[in-house]
């Protein structure tokens, strides 16, 4: 009928115009979701870093410290924004001021472990034996198979 044909008609129309519309909007939307991938990148680089200054404390050399504090100010200045490139380009530069703190901080916390690991027992003493001591004389590899008892009583009955 005419009203079926006039109905697919608009129907393809506004199809294509839809169409239209979401390719247009394409690079829009692109744009918009990396805007908020380097923002959320950048908060959460920006949280880890504050974080990692705090444990690093004054074991960090002043200049490096100043360098991370700057890099964070300039990081937040931009993420108030709508540059994606900016927080790209923020977000490397605290990365590259913050790598010294994070080899700091892995370093105390490796000291930290060994501290602890001399005294995990309340009386000080540890759990372990000590290297070279007649214990590891008794470790043995082996291998093994299961067997299924109930086979074997079916046989004997």
């Amino acid at each position: 009928s005419v009203l079926d044909h006039a109905f697919n008609i608009v129907l393809r129309q506004t199809a294509g115009s839809l169409v239209k519309d979401a390719e247009s909007h394409a690079d829009e939307d692109k744009q918009r979701r990396e805007l908020v991938e380097n923002r959320n990148m950048a908060e959460s680089l920006t949280h880890q870093t504050e974080k990692t200054l705090e444990e690093v404390g004054d074991d960090a050399p002043a200049d490096d410290k100043k360098a991370v504090e700057e890099a964070i100010a300039d990081l937040k200045s931009v993420l108030e924004g709508e540059d994606a490139a900016a927080m790209k380009e923020k977000t490397d530069a605290l990365t590259q001021a913050s790598m010294k703190l994070g080899e700091i901080a892995y370093r105390k916390a490796q000291e930290n472990a060994a501290g602890t690991a001399d005294s995990d027992m309340p009386d000080g003493t540890t759990d372990q034996a000590p290297e070279g001591s007649a214990d590891d004389a008794d470790v043995v590899d082996a291998d093994f198979t299961e067997v299924d008892d109930s086979e074997n009583d079916e046989k004997s009955a």
